[in-house]
C-alpha cells in the first residue's frame, strides 16, 4: 500500500485482475521532480505541518498487463486527521486524459472507497459503465509518422502510464444538480505510437475504457465543489507509474533476469549436453538425482529422472532458490 509519511491513515492502492499490485519504489535519482508550490501546504495533517521539507506525494511503480481490468481502493482509518472543521475530497486522474468527479468524505472519520469503472455517454445517447483496462502500445517506427503527427503525440505520451489520487481539503457545501458524465480527451483513441513520442520512456502500454453494460444516468445530485484553498491544490498525491514488466527491466525498477534462472528443464539439459559434446565425451541416457537444498535438509527428487547426463556421472542439484547447479567437474 502506498502511504505518505506524516499521513498516517490515508492509503491508496492499486488492485489488477483481483490482486493488490505489488509496489517498487523509484530507481535512485530517478523520482519525479517534487515542486511544492503545487501542493497545499497551509494546514497540519496528523499533528504534522505541511511544510517544503516534508513531501506531500509519494510515487510507487507497479506491474501492469495489456488487457488486465484495474481498480482504486482509497482507505482512510482513525489514524488519519484532516485539520478540523474541514471535509476532504479525492480525484481519480488516469494517464491525464481520464478525470473523475470529486468524491467527497469526511475529513477525520474512517471510510474506504472503490473505483473500477466510470459512468459515460449523454442523454440522447445513454449511459454505459465502462471498466479500466490495460492497453497494449503499439510503437512502431518514427519514419512511419509526420512530424505534425509526432508532435501532437508528444502531448499525449507525456501523460501515459500514470494514475494519480489527489487529496483536497474542501469546504462545507450545499448539494447541487450535476449530471455530467466523464469524457476522456481525444488521446483516449490513440493505441499506435511513434517510438520517438515516447522519448525513451519505457511506456508500452496505457490505461483505456472496456466497452461495457448500459447503465443509469450518474447521480443527479452532488456536493458543490468549494476548495478551502483558493488555488485548489492537492495537500497530498498519490502516483502509481505503471509498466509491464518488462518496462521495468527497462528502467532499472526490477533487475534484469538471470537467464539461468529464466530456463525450463528443456533448455537446461540441452546445454547440458552441448558441454558433454564439445568435451568429447558420450552422453547416454540415464537417470539422475538432485539433492534439493532446502533450509539444510537434503532431499531426493525423481522430477528431473529423464535428463541425459555423461556416463562419469555429472550431478546436478536443484538450490533452496529453486535454481539448478550443474556440477561438470571429474570428481
Amino acid at each position: 500500500m502506498a502511504v505518505i509519511e506524516g499521513m498516517e491513515g490515508l492509503e491508496v492502492n492499486i488492485v489488477i485482475d483481483g490482486v493488490t499490485a505489488k509496489e517498487y519504489d523509484c530507481a535512485a535519482g530517478d523520482e519525479p521532480e517534487y515542486e511544492p508550490s503545487k501542493f497545499d501546504l497551509r494546514h497540519e495533517v496528523n499533528g504534522n505541518p505541511l511544510t517544503t521539507n516534508r513531501k506531500s506525494r509519494v510515487v510507487k511503480y507497479i506491474e501492469a498487463k495489456a488487457g488486465a481490468a484495474f481498480k482504486f481502493q482509497i482507505k482512510q482509518s482513525n489514524d488519519f486527521k484532516s485539520p478540523a472543521g474541514h471535509h476532504i475530497a479525492h480525484q481519480i486522474i488516469i494517464d491525464d486524459n481520464i478525470r473523475m468527479s470529486l468524491h467527497h468524505h469526511p475529513g477525520n472519520q474512517p471510510f474506504q472507497h472503490e473505483s473500477r469503472a466510470c459512468i459515460d455517454g449523454t442523454i440522447a445517447s445513454g449511459w454505459m459503465l465502462r471498466e479500466f483496462r490495460f492497453q497494449a502500445l503499439d510503437i512502431a517506427d518514427g519514419d512511419q509518422f509526420s512530424s505534425k503527427e509526432v508532435i501532437e503525440q508528444l502531448k499525449h505520451a507525456k501523460c501515459f502510464g500514470r494514475l494519480n489520487v489527489n487529496f483536497f481539503l474542501m469546504k462545507a457545501s450545499n448539494m447541487v444538480l450535476h449530471q455530467t458524465a466523464l469524457r476522456p480527451s481525444d488521446s483516449g483513441e490513440i493505441s499506435r505510437i511513434s517510438e520517438k513520442a515516447l522519448k525513451g520512456k519505457a511506456v508500452d502500454c496505457k490505461a483505456s475504457l472496456r466497452d461495457g453494460q448500459r447503465s443509469g444516468p450518474p447521480s443527479a445530485y452532488k456536493p458543490e465543489n468549494i476548495f478551502d484553498d483558493p488555488k485548489k491544490r492537492p495537500f497530498a498525491v498519490f502516483e502509481f507509474q505503471y509498466r509491464t514488466k518488462d518496462g521495468l527491466v527497462k528502467e532499472g525498477i526490477l533487475p534484469t533476469p538471470d537467464r539461468v534462472d529464466a530456463m525450463d528443464e528443456a533448455e537446461l539439459r540441452r546445454i547440458v549436453r552441448e558441454k558433454l559434446q564439445q568435451e568429447g565425451g558420450t552422453a547416454i541416457e540415464r537417470p539422475i538425482v538432485i539433492k534439493e537444498e532446502n533450509q539444510g535438509v537434503k532431499r531426493e527428487s525423481a522430477s528431473l529422472s529423464d535428463r541425459d547426463f555423461k556416463a562419469r556421472g555429472y550431478k546436478a542439484r536443484r538450490l533452496a532458490s529453486g535454481r539448478f547447479e550443474v556440477d561438470l567437474t571429474d570428481d
